[in-house]
């Protein structure tokens, strides 16, 4: 069961990207249900009929993850990207994260300015306005 969890926990399916999780979770469960089927939302929906009358049960689970998607890589190799899911913001910085590419996986941690370049790009943005006035 550890593992199990362990290789589920290290699948990487971020909100309207969960292909691997489903894809990984189908191949675990072909061979010991009746019927297995994706529904256009990306949904993996399985059935597995009993051998006796009874109650019918559901189990209904999460397959994503909060993740983020890359929305540019800038010419130094920044990386500019916006949240998927619910992310408390306190926490993301310096944060080692995977990256998916088409290359395979590739890691980063999650930076931002330093404070005294801001203050030097904040005083650089006011004389600029100011000297347009």
């Amino acid at each position: 069961m550890i593992e199990l969890l362990k290789e589920l926990t290290e699948l990487h399916g971020p909100c309207g990207f969960e292909d691997d999780v489903a894809a990984f979770i189908a191949g675990r469960l072909r061979g010991h249900v009746d019927t297995m089927d994706v529904d256009g939302a990306g949904n993996l929906i399985v059935t597995k009929k009993g051998s006796k009358p009874g109650p019918k049960i559901v189990i209904a689970a999460h397959m994503d993850e909060v993740g983020f998607i890359v929305k540019k890589v800038e010419d130094n190799g920044l990386i500019r990207f916006e949240k998927l899911g619910g992310h408390d913001d306190r926490i993301l910085l310096s944060q080692r994260v995977q990256i998916k590419t088409k290359q395979g996986m590739r890691a980063g941690v999650i930076g931002t300015i330093s404070a005294h370049m801001v203050k030097l790009m904040t005083h650089k943005r006011f004389a600029h306005i100011n000297s347009n006035t």
